[in-house]
């Protein structure tokens, strides 16, 4: 009896075994015809198993491969070496998947998604991109010092200044230049007339315009997965996407502070995350939200 074993096994983290016998291992006597066979079957195996491991790294070395994968390792000695960055703007994103975080400043910095943005924008992102978050706030604030959301998100005092001022002092010191530029559309304006989700006139979003930006607040989209509260598909804009973070660990939207989101909600309210994760809103002058923005390195 001729006995042939081949085992081919492929692991979700990119670990291939194989089990095989050799043809110079098998005793044929005088078959000629089985040793042709048992010669052909083993080479057929060969091929194909050569086959599974290029298709298993031609899979694994994608964006959507490790953005269907949650770890959440602590990889701050891949930013201590700098191969963190040569990782990302590779495009393969070896040895990183969602959730994975570095601790620098007393900050986790965790990797919330990869190439989210690509070819979006106006100017487009061309550019391999991991998005990153901090696990909490950064920093209290309002959206305006008024109850208002005239000049939608872009016209807030959040767009203009406390986001400028965060970029400074929390995330350039740690990133530095390895934050990419890109364009996104906040809402720029409202109409007090029009209806919202609550469902009265009492005003929604009605404009936007691509801006240059190196960090942003989240919107529901990318938070939820869907609008709440958002008076308008302006609030949406370009970032329609929900971060794989919040889709294979939904944990992470509670941070445990309010959390202000870009989202226009009526003529003075902005979108707000509870401290237990719970979609809700607030008066624009509030000054408990919290500042946990989004961007994206290479």
């Amino acid at each position: 009896i001729l006995g042939i074993i081949f085992c081919t096994c492929v692991s979700v983290l990119a670990e291939t075994c194989t089990t095989t016998i050799n043809s110079s291992d098998v005793t044929y006597g005088e078959n000629s015809t089985a040793q042709a066979e048992v010669t052909n079957l083993i080479s057929t195996a060969g091929n194909m198993n050569l086959r599974l491991t290029n298709l298993e790294n031609a899979v694994s070395n994608t964006a959507g491969f490790h953005n269907s994968i949650f770890r959440g390792k602590n990889i701050t000695s891949y930013y201590d070496d700098e191969s963190l960055f040569s990782r990302i703007s590779s495009g393969e994103f070896e040895d990183l998947y969602v959730g994975d975080y570095i601790v620098k400043n007393n900050i986790t910095w965790r990797i919330a998604g990869f190439d989210l943005y690509l070819n979006k924008g106006y100017p487009a992102l061309t550019t391999h991109h991991a998005v990153i978050l901090p696990d909490k706030s950064l920093r209290g604030a309002n959206m305006n010092s008024t109850d208002t959301t005239v000049g939608g998100y872009a016209g807030s005092e959040m767009f203009q200044t406390t986001l400028p001022n965060v970029f400074s002092n929390y995330i350039s010191p740690v990133f530095g230049e390895h934050v990419l530029e890109f364009y996104n559309m906040p809402t720029t304006g409202i109409d007090s007339s029009l209806i919202n989700r609550f469902g009265t006139a009492t005003g929604a979003s009605n404009s936007f315009r691509f801006y240059s930006r190196n960090l942003d607040l989240m919107n529901e989209n990318q938070l939820y997965g869907s609008i709440v509260f958002s008076s308008s598909g302006y609030d949406t804009g370009t970032d329609s996407v929900q971060f794989p973070l919040f889709r294979l660990a939904p944990q992470y939207v509670i941070s445990n502070t309010w959390i202000w989101l870009k989202n226009v909600v009526d003529v003075n309210k902005f979108g707000l995350v509870d401290r237990d994760g719970t979609a809700t809103y607030a008066n624009a002058s509030w000054t408990g939200g919290g500042v946990r923005p989004y961007f994206y390195i290479d």
